[in-house]
């Protein structure tokens, strides 16, 4: 009785991995956005980069019944995006990207069968978001691509000024304030960061530049 029993055990398991082999699609390389610019006006802006495609086929022959993309950050059933179904494949295309299309998807493939799934990275460098606080502009440098320069601030003496850098990717960018080449420390009676946002108390000529 022991033996079989374990016998069995060990058939059973043997079906499980089996099982979960079957239910993993084939996603396609991680991609990149080309972007044009190294600033942006809203998160919501189209066209920033290079049209991009994102694919995924299954595991083993069958047919595809439907299929979307839906990014793994948002909420269960929201945002699905319909894929373009070929023979085994399914596609989409972002014919017009913006920042928020970075990130991590999940391709979802529905046969007669199984449901099979597959995990894609759309990787994006950078980007600051301009607003009313901080005015950017790009140097013009082939060897220097999207260095920006910020517009002075002017502030009252012994007021207050706050910063912001709202900076946009993926991998999600660290963003850090340094002031004459050293670095701002988070913890400091003079200096308040929070978030993507830095206030300087206290403001005298010592603090300008």
């Amino acid at each position: 009785m022991i033996k079989l029993s374990s016998h069995v055990n060990h058939f059973l398991f043997y079906i499980l991995i089996q099982s979960i082999v079957a239910f993993s699609a084939t996603p396609s390389p991680p991609q990149q956005l080309i972007l044009k610019s190294g600033k942006i006006k809203h998160v919501a802006d189209t066209g920033i980069a290079e049209p991009i495609t994102i694919w995924c086929s299954v595991s083993h022959p069958a047919t595809i019944n439907s299929a979307y993309f839906v990014k793994t950050s948002t909420k269960k059933g929201n945002n699905k995006l319909v894929g373009v179904v070929e023979l085994q494949n399914a596609s989409y295309t972002f014919e017009k990207p913006t920042i928020s299309d970075a990130g991590q998807w999940k391709c979802v493939l529905k046969t007669s069968t199984v449901e099979q799934t597959a995990i894609i990275d759309i990787y994006s460098r950078p980007v600051i978001e301009t607003n009313d606080e901080i005015r950017l502009e790009e140097k013009d440098k082939v060897n220097e691509p999207f260095t920006l320069i910020a517009h002075g601030k002017n502030a009252k003496s012994n007021g207050e000024a706050k910063l912001s850098c709202t900076a946009h990717g993926y991998p999600k960018p660290a963003v850090k304030w340094t002031r004459r080449v050293h670095q701002i420390p988070l913890k400091h009676p003079e200096y308040v960061t929070i978030g993507n946002s830095i206030t300087l108390k206290n403001l005298d000529n010592e603090k300008a530049g």
